[in-house]
């Protein structure tokens, strides 16, 4: 696959199980938990469960339809179309249409992923940096790839850039006049 096609998208991060559906004594269909639940990717725009490194289309993208797996050309165009605290970057092949932000593909194969600590939902209980290690190590062995922490602030907005100063009350009036004007 080293011809590939590479790109970036972004997760939502989801604890779940996988559902299986079976028939029930009075002939109807119920849904049911496969196993335990598990941390596990998913799609943004639909309930698209990646429960492995290749995931598949369900049909092949086309100039005249919207199917296919999304990736954007720039890891900074994944990290800046959601909030998500995973980018990553991946390989496609199969039928790809190219757009002008990107691409939507057939196949896709996660080759790293990157996690935003400053975008994840930790928990107050215990510590943070055992709670991003033990996260990496749950998506590495489920995917496959690399797993990278970004630690830095570099992927907050301004906005959110702001608030964390302002809660450490560390602001002066000419920080406070400098972020105003790059509000703007």
């Amino acid at each position: 696959m080293s011809n590939d096609l590479i790109g970036y998208r972004t997760w939502l991060l989801k604890i779940g199980s996988k559902y299986l559906v079976r028939e029930t004594d009075d002939g109807g269909w119920e849904r049911y938990a496969a196993g335990p639940p598990t941390l596990r990717l998913c799609s943004l725009s639909t309930e698209c469960y990646w429960n492995g490194p290749v995931q598949h289309s369900g049909r092949a993208p086309s100039g005249v339809n919207c199917s296919g797996l999304y990736a954007l050309k720039t890891l900074e165009a994944a990290a800046d179309y959601s909030p998500n605290p995973v980018v990553g970057e991946v390989a496609m092949w199969g039928k790809i249409v190219q757009h002008a932000h990107g691409w939507r593909a057939e196949h896709m194969l996660i080759k790293r992923l990157v996690l935003l600590m400053c975008r994840l939902p930790l928990s107050d209980a215990g510590s943070h940096i055992k709670q991003v290690a033990v996260l990496g190590k749950i998506l590495e062995t489920r995917y496959q790839c690399d797993v990278i922490v970004d630690a830095s602030e570099s992927w907050l907005s301004p906005t959110e850039r702001f608030l964390n100063r302002l809660a450490s009350g560390t602001l002066t009036s000419t920080e406070l006049e400098q972020l105003a004007k790059e509000l703007s």
